[in-house]
């Protein structure tokens, strides 16, 4: 059976198998992503004063949690207001985390929490130069998951269950796709799976048949990566809703170019491998919006009026410059 046959077998088993998991298993074997998605969602569309509530509730718990569990920050927050006091204005008052620091104080700044059930040791891609070493509870990795699937619910009509295809490439990622058992997977999840760092440009041919052969709903990887598919690309793909392109800048050209070559719509996706998604695109195409679940941005740095889509969250918006970014990211650290 030729490799277009296989992908087409995919594709089919994949529409059949991802109904039965997303419609009836996923709320059961996925219950914990399940109601972390049911709570983002209805976050996108609260008035500013309910997610404001919110924002200073969660982080005062988080206070109280890193003070009592965390001897580093138990050290570190000494002469931060109490946290039953504590109000966004704070945060400039919080010592702010950096990478160099949690390379080298991980087990001091984790303190018990890294013994709890379901924690698993994670390490970022390292593209920044070395890799930090992480450790993701399950909780972490629902509501990590669950932003992810919020993001691909902005773009058009998708839906979860849909295909997708993948160019991304980092061997944390690809690892999960590889032999029988990620291909069962994958099948399950239905999507398919192109290793971004495998790629060749004599290459790109194969790939772009295999891509056809699928009919993704949705195309998601690095921006430089889709720059190169686009190239290969002599016709858009048919029933394409969205590109989601991610780890990299999206300059204007490579979003004109991708569009045109994918002919469907590019949603930008900014997130890092230690907080998951920081913003993301929707189908209004104005900014991208904060996951204000765990950001609280300086206000001079965002859009805070409603979207055209309705959603109510603060926005990036084109104006906004790289240092907004870093200002952002500075929070989420």
């Amino acid at each position: 059976m030729s490799v277009l046959s296989v992908t087409v077998v995919r594709r089919q088993l994949g529409d059949a198998v991802s109904r039965l998991l997303y419609g009836f298993a996923d709320p059961v074997l996925r219950s914990g992503r399940r109601a972390a998605l049911q709570s983002l969602l209805r976050t996108d569309f609260a008035p500013p004063e309910t997610l404001h509530g919110q924002q200073e509730r969660l982080l005062r718990d988080l206070l109280a949690h890193a003070r009592a569990s965390s001897p580093w920050y138990g050290e570190r927050l000494r002469d931060a207001p109490a946290a039953a006091d504590f109000r966004l204005d704070d945060l400039p008052r919080l010592p702010i985390l950096e990478r160099s620091e949690l390379q080298d104080h991980l087990d001091e700044i984790s303190g018990n929490g890294q013994l709890r059930p379901g924690v698993r040791v994670a390490t970022s891609s390292g593209s920044s130069g070395t890799p930090v070493r992480l450790y993701h509870s399950r909780e972490y990795r629902d509501w990590t998951a669950a932003a992810f699937d919020r993001g691909y619910l902005m773009c058009r009509s998708f839906r979860l269950g849909m295909r997708r295809a993948f160019f991304w490439g980092s061997e944390i990622d690809s690892r999960a796709h590889r032999g029988p058992g990620g291909t069962v997977r994958d099948i399950v999840l239905n999507q398919l799976w192109f290793d971004a760092f495998a790629l060749r440009r004599d290459g790109l041919s194969d790939a772009v048949r295999r891509l056809r052969a699928f009919r993704p709903a949705l195309v998601v990887g690095y921006v430089s990566t889709l720059a190169e598919v686009a190239r290969a690309l002599d016709q858009p793909i048919a029933g394409l809703d969205g590109v989601v392109a991610a780890a990299e800048t999206l300059t204007p050209p490579e979003r004109t170019l991708i569009e045109t070559a994918f002919g469907a719509p590019v949603f930008d996706r900014y997130a890092t491998r230690e907080v998951g998604t920081i913003a993301h695109e929707c189908e209004a195409h104005d900014g991208l919006h904060i996951e204000s679940e765990k950001l609280a941005p300086d206000q001079l740095t965002v859009d805070s009026s409603p979207c055209a889509c309705g959603r109510k969250t603060p926005r990036l918006v084109a104006a906004n410059s790289t240092e907004t970014l870093r200002r952002v990211a500075a929070y989420a650290r």
